[in-house]
């Protein structure tokens, strides 16, 4: 690509059949998707499901790993979401801007972002899961990262 495009400004207003040859975009997998956005399906008790999507500071990093749990004990699910994805083909960056996120449910299907200052969830590696674990302290929320250590949150309810 760089011997194609001599500049990134080039590179970023060139088509997509400027990058590829005709050859290699016949070769090409071609998918189809109906949203990119991380979303939650809602039971509705007959058979069927609805997709919401979660609030935007959910949506700024592929999310790998989801719990759902009553964190702050009001009665309603949370959600603890995490991810990143370090793994990119050559000409397509990395998608890690995720920090983990607390999104506190208000059991009506609305979330609402918790910030990592007020939670002390921060999970902002390449994160492969996430899982729930009971422990003689109450809850805790494991965090796998690719290639790093494991992480581990206590959950404490005020």
């Amino acid at each position: 690509m760089g011997l194609k495009f001599a500049t990134h400004e080039a590179f970023s207003r060139a088509s997509i059949e400027q990058v590829f040859s005709p050859s290699q975009l016949r070769q090409a997998l071609h998918y189809q998707v109906d949203t990119f956005a991380s979303v939650y399906l809602q039971n509705n008790g007959n058979g069927t499901f609805a997709t919401y999507a979660l609030p935007n500071r959910a949506q700024i990093s592929p999310i790998r790993g989801i719990i759902a749990y009553d964190v702050d004990g009001d009665g309603n699910l949370d959600l603890i979401v995490a991810g990143n994805l370090y793994d990119a083909e050559a000409n397509t960056p990395r998608a890690d801007a995720g920090n983990g996120l607390w999104l506190r449910g208000d059991g009506h299907g609305h979330f609402t972002p918790v910030p990592p200052v007020e939670s002390g969830f921060l999970a902002p590696e390449n994160v492969t899961g996430l899982a729930l674990v009971k422990t003689p302290a109450g809850s805790a929320v494991l965090v796998a990262n690719h290639g790093d250590s494991l992480q581990a949150f206590t959950i404490r309810r005020r």
